[in-house]
C-alpha cells in the first residue's frame, strides 16, 4: 500500500514539475503514513522548508505551509519560498508533522533533502507515529531503559522544581544517543559532554526513531534536534543537568561525531574532490583527477589539484579543527573550467576551519559552519 502511494506521489510530482519554474520558488511534495487512521478535525498538518547546513546552530526556516483538518493521507503540499534566500553551498531539507490539539502525533524521522547538492524541488515524505504518553508533564521523568526488554521506559518522576531552574537557550544539538544499562544518555558532539535525556517535549519522536533504526542495545545512534540543557532536581533530590528535546530533526545511522569519524581516516586517504564552493567536479575528466591528500610522514603536509597545477603546503589538525597554510604551486596556465576550479580550491583551503567524515564522504567547513567542499574516497591520480 505504501509503495503504491509513493509511486502515485512520484507520478504526481513529475506531472507538476513544469509549474515549478516560476520566479518564486516552490517545493512541492506529498506526505503519508502507514497507519490506516484518519485525523480528527482539529488536526493540523505542517510542512517546513529549512536550511540545515549548520549542525551547531538552529535550522533556519525558509518556507512553511499549514493545512488544518487535513483528513486522510496522502497530503499534497506546496511550500513557497524566496529563491534569493537559497545558497547553493548550503543544505536544505523538508520536515513535516501533524499535531492534534497542539500535541505532536506524527512526524518525519528521516532527512529529506531538497534544492541543492543534487536534490530536486520535489519530495515524498513518510510520517511516523509518535507514541501517546498521556499525563506527561514538563517536570516529569528522565528516559530509562528496561534491562530485560531494552525498550525505553520512564523511571519515577522527579520532584517538581520550586523555583525557576537554570537552562540554556534553545539551540541545535547533534550527538550520540546511547542506551546503557538502565539509562539513556546524549553525548554532545561539540563538547563531548554526556547528559541524560528528559522524557518531555519531542522526546517521543526521538525514541521512535531510535527504535525504528534498529540500533543495538547499548548502541550509539547519531541524532539531531533543537533543544536546551536544563538543571533540575532528580529523584534523589540532587540537581542535575538534563537535555530537553524541543524539536526533533532526525537520526543518521552510521554517522559519528567529528572526533570519532568512524573507520575512514582523514590522513593518508586519497580524497576525490566532488564539490568546491558550488562547483561540481564529480564528473571531471582528464589525465589528473581532482583530489586532496593529507600526510604526516614528512610533517603535516597536503597536496591538492583540480587537474591542472599541483598545490602543496602544510596544515594544522586539532581534533575537528583543520586549517591549511599558504600553498606553493606550479604555474601552468589552466584552461576553462580548471582556472575557476583552482581559484575555488585556493579559497576553500584558506577558509577551512573544521572537517568531518560522514559515511565515506569528507566535508570541509568554514568558520560559519557551512560546508564549502565535499570529497569521496578515490584512487591516486
Amino acid at each position: 500500500m505504501i509503495g503504491q502511494l509513493f509511486r502515485l506521489a512520484a507520478a504526481f510530482l513529475l506531472a507538476a514539475a513544469p509549474a515549478l519554474a516560476s520566479e518564486d520558488g516552490v517545493v512541492e511534495g506529498v506526505a503519508t503514513y502507514r497507519e490506516r487512521i484518519a485525523m480528527p478535525p482539529q488536526a493540523v498538518f505542517e510542512a517546513v522548508l529549512e536550511d540545515v547546513s549548520r549542525a551547531d546552530a538552529p535550522s533556519i526556516q525558509i518556507g512553511r505551509v499549514e493545512t488544518r483538518n487535513p483528513g486522510t493521507p496522502p497530503y499534497h503540499f506546496r511550500i513557497p519560498f524566496d529563491r534569493s534566500a537559497i545558497d547553493t553551498r548550503h543544505e536544505y531539507a523538508v520536515r513535516a508533522s501533524i499535531r492534534v490539539d497542539g500535541r505532536l502525533r506524527f512526524t518525519t524521522d528521516t532527512h529529506y533533502p531538497v534544492l541543492t547538492r543534487g536534490a530536486g524541488s520535489s519530495v515524498a515524505v513518510l510520517l511516523v507515529r509518535v507514541a501517546d504518553r498521556a499525563g506527561a508533564t514538563s517536570g516529569e521523568s528522565l528516559l530509562r531503559v528496561a534491562e530485560t526488554s531494552q525498550r525505553p521506559r520512564a523511571r519515577a518522576p522527579a520532584p517538581a522544581p520550586k523555583a525557576e531552574v537554570p537552562q540554556t537557550a534553545t539551540t541545535q544539538l547533534r550527538g550520540l544517543v546511547t542506551y546503557m544499562a538502565d539509562d539513556a544518555h546524549f553525548v554532545d558532539c561539540r563538547t563531548g559532554r554526556t547528559l541524560p535525556i528528559a522524557e518531555e517535549g519531542e522526546y517521543s519522536a526521538l525514541e521512535h526513531a531510535y527504535l525504528a533504526a534498529g540500533a543495538e542495545p547499548d548502541g550509539e545512534l547519531m541524532a539531531s534536534f533543537e533543544g536546551r540543557i536544563i538543571e533540575r532536581p532528580n529523584a534523589e533530590g540532587d540537581v542535575e543537568s538534563v537535555v530537553h528535546v524541543s524539536r526533533f530533526v532526525g537520526v543518521w545511522p552510521g554517522e559519528a561525531c567529528e572526533g570519532k569519524m568512524g573507520s575512514l581516516p582523514l590522513i593518508d586517504t586519497d580524497w576525490k574532490i566532488l564539490t568546491l564552493r558550488g562547483f561540481d567536479l564529480s564528473d571531471a575528466e582528464g589525465p589528473r583527477r581532482p583530489q586532496l591528500r593529507l600526510g604526516m610522514s614528512d610533517g603535516a603536509r597536503f597536496a591538492a589539484s583540480v587537474g591542472c597545477n599541483q598545490l602543496v603546503g602544510g596544515f594544522d589538525l586539532d581534533g575537528a579543527g583543520l586549517s591549511f597554510g599558504e600553498a606553493a604551486s606550479t604555474r601552468m596556465g589552466c584552461p576553462p573550467p580548471l582556472g575557476e576550479w583552482e581559484k575555488a580550491l585556493t579559497d576553500v583551503l584558506a577558509q577551512t576551519t573544521t572537517w568531518r567524515i560522514v559515511g565515506e564522504r569528507l566535508e570541509l567547513l568554514d568558520a560559519g559552519g557551512a560546508t564549502i567542499a565535499t570529497f569521496a574516497v578515490g584512487q591516486p591520480g
